[in-house]
């Protein structure tokens, strides 16, 4: 196996975002901070005391939800807890990604070791002992966390996997979780009393699934905003909208960034040369969707630095429950989920509008009314319009996928639904509106492919039109219709894989290989 890159000391307080995506990636292994044996193994000493108390203790000495006054013995304490994770452990759906299931653990790991919540020492080692080999993941169904109490199933699922139940992913085979455990040479954890609820009541998984579609989408939709301002370049718009001046007069840092990449696509561009002065273009202002373009996906930037800020406090968080603080178990609420429910709601909201404002731009530059290149559906010049449907039907399908993505983008967090019989009468369903947008962005990635096939065909028409607009005085006599540097770049990734198209033909493939090859 090779060695980590690096290493990322834990103790429940410092760990950060960048280090999570690290550690998630496999690239950095995780160790303890040394301190943090002393502050676990005093709690877990203070409800071991409090146990042998009259006083009832949650979880310890009574049952669990609408069993909570149910006095459990002692002999029956470690049983419960195993029986807490196995009929806990139940979840639908696809499968969590290898990323976010190391991410996951590395969470509630931390979560433990800041000491409050009353488990051995040996059961988080054994938790980093299982991020730290990185040819084992746990099976966890996407389906089944309310986000509280936390989230049960997913969590559960990592607990039966260190139990050596249930299944596991060895060298990203499904194989049994006591299979995999022997392959990985990791042995099972033998839970004792607090232990399970120890490992199962908190937001990590939810938390981490967010991280990773933060990280998702830090990572492209810069590449969006750059289709954005390309399909702008394609329809002749101005440059001057992005100025730093201008974006100074309303200081949002978000717009700040959107304007600046806006600009960048449009360094050294020909084709904004060409139509500078206003005999040539007598347009005094853009539509919206290519003028406001910084107004739009600034949000979004700023949403993804405050997500990060939300999750970055979370993943420093003792969420579990009861937590022991100052020697007494408190029964409290930190498992509950509406923090990161709202800010994947903020952030879907972000990432909605600016999908929207590109299905605007995409509308336009098959319209020949409006995209001031005066071709229909991008067929080009030299083409039978007669017979040509051109990229009609890639429009159509670039809106049928933002529909459903904004179709997605619902208040789930607002639908509370009571349960564990009225005990847990109001829960997050932050991962409702997670999952919804880890969907949405799937969809999104065909968009952005839909697109690339657009852009690349928008240069190929101005490149064919160049003297048919000087004919028409459109452009100046000596311009020339040439992208700037952003679109000469894009053109030879896209060249091999979307050829210009001259005539009608089945693009299907093609689209799918630029997602795959340039979009993912």
């Amino acid at each position: 196996m090779e060695k980590f890159e690096q290493t990322v000391i834990i103790n429940g307080n410092d760990l950060t975002f960048d280090q999570a995506v690290l550690v998630a990636k496999g690239l950095a292994k995780v160790e303890i901070e040394k301190n943090v044996k002393a502050k676990v193994e005093e709690n877990r000493e203070s409800i071991l005391k409090l146990a042998k108390g009259d006083k009832p203790i949650y979880g310890f000495t009574r049952g669990f939800g609408q069993n909570q006054d149910v006095a459990v013995p002692e002999a029956g304490l470690i049983e419960l807890q195993k029986n807490l994770i196995r009929t806990h452990a139940i979840s639908f759906g696809e499968a969590t990604p290898k990323e976010i299931a190391r991410m996951a653990m590395l969470f509630r790991a931390n979560a433990l070791a800041k000491g409050f919540s009353g488990i051995r020492f040996e059961l988080l080692q054994s938790i980093v002992d299982f991020v730290n080999s990185r040819d084992i993941y746990p099976y966890i169904p996407e389906i089944g966390s309310l986000g509280a109490s936390g989230d049960l199933s997913p969590l559960s699922h990592i607990a039966l996997a260190l139990m050596g139940e249930g299944k596991c992913y060895y060298k990203d085979e499904l194989i049994d979780a006591s299979d995999a455990l022997e392959k990985a040479g990791l042995k099972p954890v033998e839970l004792e009393a607090k232990e399970g609820l120890g490992l199962n009541n908190g937001m990590q998984w939810s938390t981490a699934y967010l991280a990773w579609l933060v990280y998702t989408l830090e990572e492209k939709s810069e590449m969006a905003l750059r289709h954005a301002g390309m399909m702008s370049e394609i329809m002749f718009a101005s440059d001057l909208p992005y100025i730093k001046d201008l974006h100074d007069l309303r200081p949002y840092p978000g717009q700040w960034k959107a304007a600046e990449i806006l600009l960048d696509v449009f360094k050294n561009s020909d084709i904004r040369k060409s139509h500078e002065s206003f005999d040539y273009d007598v347009n005094v202002q853009d539509s919206y969707s290519s003028r406001c373009l910084p107004q739009v996906y600034g949000p979004l930037f700023d949403a993804m630095k405050e997500t990060r800020e939300k999750l970055t406090i979370e993943m420093n968080s003792a969420t579990d429950n009861p937590l022991v603080v100052n020697g007494q178990s408190i029964s409290g609420g930190n498992f509950h989920g509406m923090y990161i429910a709202i800010a994947a709601a903020n952030l879907f909201n972000a990432f909605s509008a600016t999908v929207s404002v590109n299905m605007a731009l995409v509308r336009r530059l098959v319209d020949k009314d409006k995209n001031r290149i005066g071709l229909s559906c991008l067929i080009a010049p030299n083409a039978n319009h007669a017979i040509s449907s051109g990229m009609m039907l890639l429009e159509y399908s670039h809106t049928a996928h933002g529909n459903m993505i904004l179709s997605m983008n619902s208040t789930g967090f607002l639908h509370s639904q009571s349960s564990a019989s009225h005990q847990e009468d109001h829960v997050s369903h932050a991962p409702t509106v997670i999952i919804s947008l880890k969907n949405a962005i799937d969809l999104w990635y065909t968009q952005l492919a839909l697109q690339a096939a657009m852009i690349r065909q928008g240069y190929y028409i101005l490149e064919q039109s160049e003297e048919i607009f000087k004919s028409k005085n459109k452009i100046a006599p000596d311009s020339k219709l040439i992208p700037g540097d952003c679109g000469k770049e894009f053109i030879k990734k896209i060249e091999n894989i979307f050829p210009v198209l001259d005539k009608d033909r089945y693009m299907q493939e093609e689209v799918l290989r630029i997602r795959k090859e340039i979009i993912e």
